[in-house]
């Protein structure tokens, strides 16, 4: 009723539940760095009652789509140079619509989703997040050359929370003895996993445009909004349960699919149907 998706890998019989709910929280940071304000509120839209249809149900593919509305604080009160003064989210509040489709193709290993987002706040992060339940200490994510391993653990005693959001390529994964679970896109560079199995993938954060020499001296253009991502959003992905891992595969047809072109302009000789 709020939206999520709960996925059955048949090969094994396992069940996810509580999949690809929305997280949204305070942000006074800059292009570079995530930064929460001192008296932050964080929503979710595990509570909203969202408005579910279907989209097409053929014999070769299914779409179902679910509305979810969020209300949360309209922009954020930052204080100067992150150092003076109140650091908080504002009263006033302001809806945000997320519409998302849940394609299911005939034989496909994975579920496909595409999430729109009409962004009407500021000063905020929105993240989708997994409760997949693989307890696992490792997460993996495809790196610039091969596929980076990272602990889901704080390493050390003194460490700052948001240090566990780390980067990602085109894939992540969270994998035990028991199967796993893959986040599959090719539109975020971010992500959090933690070792109880809940992902949390960055989709955008809105920020104010500050050149940054070092914070205390920054130069503020409050006139311009371009880095507060306003407007209409879209993110595509795939959620890939598995009992067997094959998501560098399903990670590079998503990202390099299958293109026609015409490579003769006389008529071919071939069969009129074949395999790729």
């Amino acid at each position: 009723q709020n939206g999520t998706v709960t996925l059955t890998e048949k090969e094994t019989g396992k069940i996810y539940t509580n999949l690809n709910y929305f997280e949204e929280t305070g942000d006074q940071g800059d292009y570079w760095i995530y930064y929460p304000p001192y008296h932050n509120k964080t929503f979710n839209s595990l509570g909203a009652a969202a408005d579910i249809w279907y989209e097409e149900n053929g014999e070769l593919s299914a779409t179902i789509a679910a509305k979810v509305k969020m209300t949360v604080p309209a922009y954020g009160i930052i204080n100067k140079n992150m150092v003076q003064g109140e650091s908080c989210r504002s009263e006033e509040t302001t809806e945000i619509d997320i519409v998302t489709y849940y394609t299911l193709k005939k034989e496909a290993k994975a579920v496909a989703v595409k999430t729109q987002i009409n962004n009407t706040a500021k000063d905020h992060r929105m993240r989708v997040v997994f409760d997949t339940g693989i307890k696992t200490e490792n997460a993996y994510s495809a790196g610039h050359f091969y596929v980076d391993e990272r602990s889901t653990i704080p390493q050390g005693e003194l460490y700052y929370p948001e240090m566990q959001t780390l980067p990602k390529g085109y894939f992540t994964t969270l994998e035990n003895e028991k199967g796993g679970f893959s986040f599959v896109d090719n539109c975020t560079c971010e992500y959090e996993a933690t070792k109880d199995g809940k992902l949390a993938i960055t989709l955008f954060r809105g920020v104010r445009n500050i050149i940054c020499t070092e914070f205390r001296s920054a130069g503020a253009f409050p006139h311009e909004n371009g880095g507060q991502s306003l407007g209409e959003l879209t993110f595509e992905y795939e959620l890939y349960p598995f009992s067997k891992n094959e998501t560098v595969m399903l990670a590079e047809r998503m990202s390099a699919p299958v293109k026609a072109v015409q490579t003769s302009k006389g008529l071919g000789k071939g069969d009129d149907r074949n395999s790729f």
